[in-house]
């Protein structure tokens, strides 16, 4: 078994210790390329071959690859080795697949992952740049309103000099 964790911040980088406490996580089965990427494979179970599980944007996804490649070809009497017990698609709980049909349950489970991840991503940037606007358009009503203010205190200061 192959163990491997996110990077960690660099320092100085989020000193929210949830947001550490989740850069520690561990995920059983994955491993990290140079260049980023994230994959997984398993052997199969009585041979020395390795089935390749894919390569994902995010650890998650990878992991939960792993997690449907390990309960299908091993079906463990506890979920307690699986990185998301309770994340396991039912479609392969009562299954009986061969290796290449248990790379692709995998490998469909992973990109869903990926998908969800990025889906999710996208909607928080959404939000970030609404926010954003939103500021904007705050802080320049204030200070149209500030000038507005002005305008009328320098009329109001030459109605009463007249």
């Amino acid at each position: 078994k192959h163990f491997f964790t996110k990077a960690l911040p660099a320092k100085g980088m989020g000193s929210n210790i949830e947001e550490n406490a989740a850069h520690q996580r561990k995920y059983k089965g994955i491993r990290r390329r140079k260049w980023g990427k994230w994959v997984s494979e398993i052997r199969v179970p009585g041979s020395q071959e390795r089935l390749w599980l894919g390569s994902y944007a995010t650890p998650e996804a990878a992991a939960m690859a792993h997690d449907v490649a390990f309960y299908c070809l091993r079906r463990p009497r506890s979920l307690d080795g699986l990185n998301f017990p309770s994340m396991l698609p039912a479609s392969v709980v009562h299954a009986e697949l061969s290796p290449k049909s248990v790379q692709k349950a995998a490998s469909d489970a992973g990109m869903g992952v990926d998908a969800q991840m990025v889906l999710n991503k996208d909607k928080t940037d959404e939000m970030k740049m609404k926010m954003k606007i939103v500021e904007r358009r705050k802080c320049l009503m204030r200070s149209s309103f500030g000038n507005m203010i002005t305008s009328l205190k320098i009329v109001g200061h030459r109605k009463r000099e007249s």
